[in-house]
Order: C-alpha cells, then sequence, then structure tokens
C-alpha cells in the first residue's frame, strides 16, 4: 500500500493531466495512454489523500477529473477528499468576526 498527500494548493501548472500524475505518482511513463492504462490496471493500491482544493492551477480541473476516472477504473486507487480551500478561509473568517452585540458582556458585580 502506497499513501499520496497531494496539496492541491502546489500544483504546478506547466504541466498537464497526465504530466502532473507521471511525476506525482513517479512514473517511468511519459505517454498519456500508458500513465492511464498503468493506472488503472496497476495492482499496487494507492491512497491518495487530496487537501487545499479546489486549486487556482488552470490544471486543477483536469488533474482532479482524471484522478476521479481513475478512482472509478481502479479497484486499487483510492482519494480521500480532504478539507476544501475555501471553505477553511471561510471558517478562520468566521472566527476572526465577532459581532460585538453579540459579544458577553463584563457586568461589574454590584456590592450590597
Amino acid at each position: 500500500m502506497q499513501t499520496f498527500i497531494l496539496d492541491a494548493s502546489q500544483i504546478d501548472s506547466t504541466l498537464d493531466a497526465d504530466q502532473f500524475l507521471a511525476k506525482f505518482y513517479n512514473l517511468p511513463f511519459q505517454e498519456p495512454a500508458l500513465i492511464r492504462s498503468f493506472l488503472y490496471s496497476d495492482e499496487t493500491l494507492r491512497i491518495t489523500k487530496v487537501f487545499n482544493w479546489p486549486s487556482d492551477a488552470p490544471n486543477w480541473v483536469d488533474i482532479s477529473l482524471l484522478l476521479e476516472v481513475i478512482q472509478q477504473r481502479s479497484p486499487y486507487f483510492y482519494l480521500i477528499w480532504g478539507p476544501e480551500q475555501e471553505k477553511l478561509q471561510d471558517d478562520q473568517d468566521e472566527q476572526n468576526l465577532i459581532d460585538p452585540e453579540l459579544q458577553p458582556k463584563i457586568v461589574d458585580k454590584i456590592k450590597l
């Protein structure tokens, strides 16, 4: 079993989807047909955890679609989609924006 961590924010935008997968999975092939057929049929269990997606890279859509196709065709290829980049940023923004009206008010104790 091989586990891979794909940080979508670090994708090389100069590579097409097949070239990216060949480099990412360290495959000796450069031809798209060989890369795909190898990943479809190879019996090595590959688990890829994808983080910080979607990416701003222009080739991200092609890469993510190709990953999904391989996962559908190969019983040995699994994707685990981690947190989305935009969702993480939204959560952080929500934590930073606290409405003063909703903040607990500190009330001085009145001595009786």
